[in-house]
């Protein structure tokens, strides 16, 4: 599998589920990556299926994808997009542009193992059950603010991961406020909404529901031009994750 995401938290916890369901994944870090990966000098290939994020620095899926599916070689590639919009115009979309379905992020263990194994099916010995679980996962220390039993569920049941996940979330988080407002005092719209978007999904995917909900708020205000009195919801967002 080529597993095509720019966040590292994201990354280790896909490729956690994956490999434990039997997976050899790739990691593509944005959809220039991939492209190269998918049509380089090793003909065919060496890959079964795509996950692919939708926005991403540098080349965002949905270009990729379009460079992709612009060679017929690559007609039969299966490409599945995972992205933080519900909505049917996304899915739509991502559909006209040659993906064959779509996983919303953040993205359930179990939507994420049938859908793998709908389009690379034939390729796969699935093993006993359905799902991979931790043999025995101890219930998660209780967080205010924080939904582990969701965030524990993302993660296939595995607590040593999802401490991990945690921990790294609380380092690389940290300074995401005070990078917001650096990209907005520069006018640089497109690093101001990628910086909510991954805290936002980020947030979703462990449990963290405050923090993930305020970058939803200064995310789409951002996207939608609407920047004045911007500063009181980074405010909020600054409030709720340092909690």
């Amino acid at each position: 599998m080529l597993l095509v995401e720019d966040n590292a938290v994201n990354q280790q916890i896909a490729v956690e589920l994956l490999t434990k369901g039997g997976a050899a994944v790739s990691i593509a870090n944005d959809g220039s990556e991939a492209v190269a990966a998918i049509t380089g000098a090793v003909q065919p290939p060496p890959y079964d299926i795509v996950l692919m994020d939708m926005q991403m620095p540098v080349m965002d899926g949905h270009e990729a994808t379009r460079a992709i599916r612009s060679d017929p070689r690559y007609d039969s590639l299966p490409i599945i997009a995972m992205t933080a919009q519900a909505m049917a115009e996304e899915r739509d979309q991502c559909l006209s542009e040659g993906m064959n379905d779509h996983i919303t992020k953040p993205i359930d263990p179990d939507l994420l193992y049938r859908t793998v194994l709908a389009f690379a099916g034939q390729r796969v010995v699935p093993r006993a059950g359905t799902v991979p679980r931790e043999a025995a996962a101890a219930e998660p220390t209780e967080i205010v603010g924080v939904d582990t039993t969701g965030g524990l569920h993302r993660v296939g049941g595995n607590e040593r991961l999802y401490r991990a996940m945690l921990r790294q979330y609380a380092e690389d988080q940290a300074d995401t406020p005070t990078a917001l407002r650096a990209a907005l005092a520069a006018a640089d719209m497109k690093t101001a909404e990628r910086l909510a978007h991954t805290l936002k999904g980020v947030s979703a995917t462990l449990g963290i529901k405050p923090a993930s909900g305020a970058a939803a708020v200064v995310e789409d205000r951002i996207r939608h031009g609407r920047l004045e009195g911007i500063e009181d919801d980074l405010a909020a967002l600054e409030t709720r994750l340092g909690r």
